[in-house]
């Protein structure tokens, strides 16, 4: 039962961070930069958090921890969220989004190194398969928009190791933490980065109209507090490394929403990888489901 709750927890977080780019851009059209959407999301979802991290004296914690929640936060909220729209001064969605859903990778090889997850052949098939659906679903075949250079590939890469940190140290933390307490103190302490440096690169606040501020607020309620604490929750009942597979759901679910919200347009390639991120899914779905059907 608790593999199978982990499944839909799972599941359910994609699909509000698969709403994160359509309702980003939204926000964009609006007059919000990238830095202000950040900085007053995670606010938004630290605000939202506090009255029940307050009840349940999440505050108390052994002063050693700190510094290892410092870390996890700084890579899990300030450099996962900065990372890939700070990519997009430098390289194109297309380029900026092959390398970030390399993530899978990162977390397969350190959870086996820090977790002593097992990676087998089904393992390794489904990354085959979800790096190269991810490749057609970004559109990669077009050449056009393949440019790269150093600080953009380092910020891509950047945001894809601050994912895979977020996988493998949400997991091992969650074993001592409550998963809501661990993503309150990551939002507290990525926060408080985020808004100390706001005054240099905030560019002021934002002059948003009352739908700008609603949809920051949805994106923080949703693809961010309910989406990152369910994933926590699910870490404790599903390996690192499956999860980080079956998350890369996203993009395709997100290409779906754009397509369906924003009129852009579905090609047969990305229909392609679409199915082939479905199947590597599947593959580890059918894994963890088939022992339950077989008893």
């Amino acid at each position: 039962m608790l593999e199978h709750r982990a499944l839909v927890l799972v599941l359910l977080a994609v699909f509000m961070w698969s709403w994160l780019g359509p309702l980003g851009k939204m926000v964009y059209a609006l007059g919000a930069t990238a830095y202000q959407l950040v900085a007053f999301r995670v606010l938004f979802a630290w605000a939202a958090l506090l009255p029940w991290a307050i009840h349940k004296k999440w505050w108390r914690i052994r002063a050693s921890s700190i510094p290892v929640l410092f870390l996890y936060s700084l890579f899990s909220v300030v450099f996962n969220y900065l990372g890939f729209y700070l990519a997009l001064k430098y390289i194109s969605v297309t380029a900026a989004i092959v390398i970030l859903y390399a993530y899978p990778a990162l977390v397969l090889l350190l959870s086996r190194a820090f977790l002593k997850e097992p990676l087998g052949g089904r393992e390794l098939i489904a990354l085959t398969l979800t790096l190269v659906g991810i490749f057609l679903i970004a559109q990669g075949y077009r050449l056009e928009q393949f440019a790269l250079n150093a600080p953009g590939v380092g910020l891509a890469l950047l945001a894809a190791f601050s994912v895979a940190i977020y996988n493998v140290g949400g997991k091992r933390l969650v074993r001592d933490l409550e998963p809501w307490a661990l993503l309150f103190w990551g939002f507290t302490l990525g926060a408080a980065v985020l808004w100390v440096v706001y005054p240099g690169v905030g560019r002021g606040f934002p002059a948003l109209p009352i739908a700008g501020w609603s949809l920051i607020l949805c994106i923080a309620l949703f693809p961010t507090l309910g989406s990152y604490g369910l994933y926590l929750v699910a870490l404790k009942g599903m390996r690192a490394g499956h999860a980080s597979l079956i998350s890369t759901l996203e993009p395709l679910l997100a290409a779906f929403w754009a397509a369906l919200v924003l009129g852009e347009r579905l090609e047969a390639p990305q229909a392609v990888g679409g199915a082939l991120v479905l199947s590597a899914a599947s593959l580890i779905l059918w894994r963890r489901l088939r022992p339950r059907r077989e008893k």
